[in-house]
């Protein structure tokens, strides 16, 4: 079952973060963590970018907070 609900938002979520990332300008990290929170909650989709949490910009952990925040008001 998570193998099937996996194939089918993967390429939901990658289309979603390259418009995210190509025509609002934001990194890539941000891009993912926006297209991802929706699918997969607040938590996990910040749990795919901790390997750059280290480099990234106050801007940009800020923005993760909030778009996963965000997903409250769907």
């Amino acid at each position: 079952m998570i193998r099937i609900m996996h194939q089918r938002v993967k390429p939901i979520v990658s289309s979603s973060a390259w418009f995210f990332f190509k025509l609002m300008n934001v990194s890539g990290a941000e891009a993912v963590v926006a297209a991802a929170s929706p699918w997969v909650g607040m938590g996990e989709s910040a749990c795919l970018v901790k390997p750059y949490v280290d480099i990234m910009t106050p801007s940009e952990l800020h923005l993760i907070m909030t778009s996963g925040s965000l997903v409250f008001c769907y």
